[in-house]
């Protein structure tokens, strides 16, 4: 193994365990589960009312909810705030490894959490339906109904979009979420890492939450054009439709957006530290 690449790696496995196997992931990931089985609550009841069992695909479902998708986001950045920063302990491993180096293993770090957290989130949105969950490969009469009714007669509180079920079936719905939730959240984490290391300062995380309510604004505003640019509007897959193809949404358009942007934040994190090394 390259040399380099396995000091990057060192910093990453450094970096996840010192930030991440902590008590504040436990005691705030277990918050996060209880609103988890609060917001799936309507759907457990009306599996027990009709009863009929629900398929385990509630995770497309999820990630559109606009609340929802606001709340995985910004708990995710609000986790990973450290990476862009460091403590004074770390400043021992930074002159051993050098800036670059140090840098490398923490975007490393961040594709890392990001894929850990994504398949964390799906695998308990899935647990708190217990013991009303059912496995098939099919969407099952649930989520086709819950499409369809009103649901607030059932106090369901996610928003089951109809044009998801109806445009992918479910296992593609199932993994076209998780492909553009991991996207979203990286690129997030990306542009608040990218905006910290040029300033030095802590508005990358402010700069980076007005990203995350652009998907409320231009929707209050009527902007609609402006969706391809909102990462938490293309996050969505209820968004995908014969109606937003207009303003240029596909989910081919959608990961080139998140590739492109991540793309340009870890070169732009890592430039002017290469610069300097050269010199």
């Amino acid at each position: 193994m390259n040399e380099s690449l396995y000091r990057s790696i060192m910093v990453c496995r450094y970096r996840l365990k010192d930030r991440f196997f902590n008590r504040r992931l436990w005691i705030t990931g277990s918050v996060f589960s209880v609103f988890l089985y609060i917001a799936e609550e309507g759907v457990r009841k009306f599996s027990i009312q009709t009863g009929e069992k629900i398929t385990p695909w509630i995770f497309p479902f999820l990630t559109s909810d606009w609340i929802c998708q606001m709340l995985i986001s910004g708990y995710f950045l609000w986790l990973i705030t450290g990476f862009c920063d460091k403590k004074e302990s770390d400043n021992y491993v930074i002159a051993r490894a050098g800036k670059i180096i140090w840098k490398t293993g923490s975007c490393i770090a961040i594709i890392v959490a990001a894929f850990l957290y994504t398949l964390s989130l799906a695998v308990v949105s899935i647990a708190v339906l217990f013991p009303h969950v059912k496995f098939s490969l099919t969407w099952g009469k649930i989520w086709k109904t819950l499409a369809v009714i009103d649901k607030s007669k059932y106090d369901v509180q996610i928003n089951i979009l109809p044009s998801i079920s109806r445009n992918n079936c479910a296992v593609e719905a199932f993994l076209k979420a998780e492909i553009l939730q991991l996207l979203c959240i990286c690129w997030l984490a990306f542009l608040m890492y990218f905006i910290y290391d040029l300033s030095e300062k802590v508005i990358g995380i402010y700069i980076t939450y007005v990203f995350i309510f652009l998907d409320v604004m231009l929707t209050n505003t009527m902007l609609e054009k402006f969706y391809v640019f909102s990462p938490l509007t293309l996050v969505q897959l209820g968004n995908y439709s014969i109606e937003t193809a207009k303003y240029g949404i596909s989910f081919d358009s959608s990961i080139k957006f998140y590739l492109f942007g991540i793309v340009i934040f870890v070169s732009g994190i890592l430039f002017h530290d290469f610069i300097k090394w050269r010199k």
